[in-house]
């Protein structure tokens, strides 16, 4: 499980002094993880129950660990959501295309990472590494608008310390989204015009364009 925001702890360990002295010192020295904190405010809820604490107290000590419990728990899930997708962003350093079968379901295409990727304030992947992307899924193009499609789910990449790191990221190129990188100029204006015949074809070289593509490493 990731780890609680700092400045909510803080503001959860001022604004309640009342918490149990053992739980409140657990809570700040385990840095946020709530696997460490959260079975010992289970056992604080039990054991306000079996007190013979008068109505009143019981019912405040309860609530007080209720909230604190969701109010953590809350954070912990923003933290996470947060903290799940790292965008990097990807040039081809070949081309792609489903013109004349050119790229297949199992191919690696290189990819140049063109921007240093940071994971929890630390680099991650520097800028300039070649990352590889496996081919899942190519459908050819047919009629009345119906473009090719090249899908990449599965990348690979020596990250700054120099080990491998293989994570899932979907990368969808279709014969529409691509088509800005068509060049020469004139080309683009045939394929816009044609496509309600006919869709197009993925057509992406790197040696006449520039495209970058985002993907999500989590």
């Amino acid at each position: 499980m990731k780890k609680i925001n700092k400045a909510v702890l803080r503001r959860l360990l001022a604004l309640l002094p009342q918490v149990n002295p053992r739980l409140r010192c657990l809570i700040r020295h385990s840095k946020g993880s709530a696997t460490k904190w959260l079975p010992h405010l289970v056992h604080e809820f039990m054991v306000a129950i079996d007190t013979n604490m008068a109505p009143a107290q019981l019912g405040a000590s309860l609530s007080r660990t209720i909230f604190i419990t969701l109010l953590l728990l809350f954070n912990a899930g923003l933290t996470i959501a947060a903290e799940e997708k790292i965008p990097i962003k990807i040039s081809p350093l070949e081309p792609i295309s489903t013109a004349y079968d050119e790229t297949e379901v199992g191919d690696n295409i290189p990819f140049l990472v063109v921007e240093d990727v940071y994971k929890n304030g630390k680099l991650f992947i520097k800028k300039g590494v070649t990352m590889y992307g496996t081919v899942d899924f190519v459908k050819e193009n047919g009629c009345l608008a119906d473009h090719a499609e090249i899908e990449f789910k599965t990348f690979r990449v020596r990250n700054a310390q120099g080990k491998l790191s293989t994570f899932n990221s979907e990368l969808l190129l279709t014969g529409l989204n691509t088509l800005k990188w068509y060049n020469p100029r004139w080309k683009r204006a045939i394929n816009y015009c044609t496509m309600i015949f006919r869709g197009n074809e993925v057509d992406i070289n790197p040696n006449n364009s520039e495209p970058v593509f985002n993907i999500w490493y989590n």
